[in-house]
């Protein structure tokens, strides 16, 4: 059977990508910049002006395939048989797509209202670095294998280096909405539950009974320990989550986890708790103040997301008649 890798980045990740467009309603017109891609529609091979308008923004097809065919094949590993066993997750690249563009949009559309540009200068000195240290010919086969041309690539690192530069415009130490050390640890406490957890994965190898024996005794253990740091070290299947725990909004954790949050106080312990992930022991804790810098990143990050969906909630969209016609196997 085959195996189809679901494929949903956050949203903040998913700019690292992105390809920044004109804010005028026109396809880029250099050469350079077109494909040889196409679309298989009723037997012709078929290149739209463009694929999906957003607001003002033509979407070209070169662009749209650059997201497309990466995210398909991030998703199918290449095998394209995955489409036909698994028609229904066609929705979900789909979607994928979309989301990307979005986000694409909204973070020039950010950086336009700003004032702020990429460094085009420097982004060219990167390409330079990187067609010398890889040759010429092995650079261009690189280009290809990511359905790349020269200008595109030229534009998707443009809009990298937008992204992190409208970041510091906002959040670096001199920047706009730069926060106090006070004012970090007052937003985290009306928008965070800061928490500790023992994660056990579900069972694999015991039998039941031996199963809820091993869980209560390490729930025994937990009650009886002033070190709860100790259990996480001894039990606990979750080996990323940081020294201080977990800062967190009720979207970011499922829901069983948040609601035993909920239903602690600051110093509480919680029961044996099961989730999607596995089974949990909980400790609810307060806002520390020696995290402020660790925290400084979930908030700035938190609000610069925010930004970009409310962007994106208040964007208008539409579709070229051929958009309906692209599938994981009509699109080359």
């Amino acid at each position: 059977m085959k195996l189809l890798k679901r494929f949903l980045l956050p949203a903040v990740i998913l700019v690292a990508f992105v390809l920044i467009f004109s804010s005028c309603a026109k396809v880029i017109e250099n050469e350079n910049f077109k494909t040889n891609g196409y679309i298989l529609i009723d037997g012709e091979e078929v290149v739209p002006e463009y694929v999906i308008k957003i607001e003002d923004n033509l979407i070209s097809f070169a662009e749209f395939r650059y997201y497309y065919l990466n995210q398909k094949y991030e998703l199918d590993g290449g095998d394209d048989s995955v489409w036909k066993d698994y028609p229904e997750y066609v929705d979900i690249l789909e979607e994928n797509v979309l989301n990307t563009l979005l986000e694409v949009y909204s973070i020039r559309s950010l950086a336009n209202d700003a004032g702020v540009e990429p460094d085009f200068e420097k982004v060219r000195e990167e390409i330079e670095e990187y067609k010398d240290s890889m040759g010429r010919t092995e650079y261009n086969k690189g280009l290809a294998s990511y359905y790349l041309t020269d200008e595109l690539y030229e534009y998707i690192l443009q809009g990298y280096d937008l992204y992190t530069t409208l970041f510091d415009y906002y959040f670096a130490e001199d920047g706009k909405s730069v926060m106090t050390d006070t004012e970090i640890l007052e937003y985290v406490g009306a928008n965070y539950t800061h928490a500790k957890h023992i994660l056990i994965y579900p069972n694999t190898t015991m039998s039941d009974s031996d199963y809820e024996k091993y869980l209560d005794t390490i729930l025994t253990e937990a009650k009886n320990t002033d070190d709860f740091d100790s259990l996480i070290a001894k039990y606990s299947d979750d080996k990323a989550m940081p020294e201080y725990g977990y800062y967190f909004t009720d979207e970011e954790m499922p829901t069983e986890f948040v609601t035993a949050c909920d239903n602690l106080k600051e110093g509480e312990m919680s029961g044996i708790v099961k989730s999607s992930y596995g089974y949990h022991i909980i400790l609810k804790l307060p806002v520390n103040e020696s995290d402020v810098n660790e925290l400084s990143d979930v908030v700035y990050n938190q609000i610069f997301t925010e930004m970009v969906n409310e962007k994106i909630e208040s964007t208008q969209i539409e579709y070229a008649p051929e958009y309906e016609k692209i599938t994981p196997n009509s699109i080359k």
